[in-house]
């Protein structure tokens, strides 16, 4: 085929625009990776700058002394920063995984309404069972919370995907899983997001049940 040919050109010009749709159909997923990648650059960026290295880290991070003192929108932020490339490389890269597939099948609000609700679930549990001195930050609460959620779904939608993902799961909790790692941060925010989902779940259930009592 030559380089001039028509149908060569269309076939590699039409890439970007399946990208492009990706991101446009997924805006919850690649909205919440680029913030956080945004900040972790700008974190590292301020080591190289006459600025506080790290910066991003000491005022969002969630220091546990510092929540009890006050602090406590740190529950929140402390899921939007991470400590080194390797901790937000594996979080963003699950995040995407997990993200798209539960954006696809049960849209962008429940993707940032599962995401921030299991990452502070998380991070308060951490800081009730935790020592007031440690400090914890990275978005693994929220990501571990949409995994739950997107077990819940595929488990009644498409039970094969459940377990294939169960797989990715325990490749995800290794990555993570490291001297020093918040743990409960992990386990709190994949409870909370499997429970949100499976009373959904319910609630789609009951309302199933009462239209078929209504049409017989």
């Amino acid at each position: 085929m030559s380089p001039l040919d028509p149908r060569h050109q269309v076939t590699t010009s039409s890439q970007p625009q399946e990208i492009t749709e990706i991101i446009k159909n997924n805006p919850a997923t690649f909205g919440l990776i680029f913030i956080m990648s945004l900040i972790y650059f700008l974190d590292v960026v301020t080591c190289f700058l006459n600025l506080p290295c790290h910066l991003f880290i000491l005022l969002f991070a969630q220091g546990n002394q510092l929540v009890w003192e006050g602090q406590v929108w740190r529950l929140v932020t402390a899921m939007f920063v991470h400590g080194d490339v390797i901790h937000w490389l594996s979080n963003m890269l699950f995040l995407l995984i997990y993200g798209l597939r539960l954006e696809e099948l049960k849209g962008s609000r429940w993707v940032v309404f599962i995401f921030l609700l299991s990452g502070f679930t998380g991070n308060v549990i951490s800081l009730i069972i935790m020592k007031p001195e440690i400090i914890s930050l990275g978005a693994s609460g929220g990501v571990f919370g949409i995994l739950g959620a997107l077990l819940v779904t595929l488990r009644r939608l498409y039970p094969s995907q459940a377990r294939a993902m169960i797989f990715l799961a325990i490749i995800f909790f290794i990555l993570t899983i490291s001297v020093g790692t918040n743990i409960f941060s992990h386990f709190g925010g994949l409870a909370s997001g499997s429970l949100l989902m499976y009373l959904e779940t319910r609630l789609l259930n009951l309302n199933d049940q009462k239209r078929k009592k209504i049409r017989f």
